[in-house]
């Protein structure tokens, strides 16, 4: 499928109770969306990296700028017959494994979308 177009979101969701772990207490939740066009159709997808680099080496601003900056342009005007073709384009990131899954989780649903099958389904069978 060509993919005509990506928008990527960072949204600041407030939570409905505190969630207490060993670095903090966290009020509000940090995600990436990211919106994926082909074909005259679209889908969404998320990834949710931690605010800060405490839990793991990747956080949200880097997530955001990594997927807006060098992964999508990389994707956009390619035609991805399948997961492998996207993820063969974005191969040049190393790590990232927020990135990387903004893009390919918002692939799936595209493709899943594509064909017509539940999201729950293997859009590759």
């Amino acid at each position: 499928m060509l993919i005509e177009a990506i928008d990527v979101y960072w949204v600041r969701i407030p939570l409905a109770f505190v969630w207490k772990t060993s670095y903090a207490d966290q009020h509000v939740t940090d995600t990436i969306l990211v919106r994926m066009e082909s074909g005259g159709q679209h889908a969404w997808g998320e990834s949710c990296p931690p605010y800060i680099p405490a839990y793991s080496a990747e956080h949200t601003l880097a997530t955001f700028h990594t997927v807006r900056e060098h992964l999508a342009p990389r994707v956009v005007g390619q035609d991805l017959r399948s997961a492998q073709d996207l993820l063969h384009r974005i191969d040049f990131v190393k790590g990232n494994q927020f990135a990387r899954a903004a893009l390919e989780i918002t692939w799936w649903v595209l493709e899943a979308k594509r064909r017509g099958v539940p999201r729950a389904s293997r859009a590759s069978s």
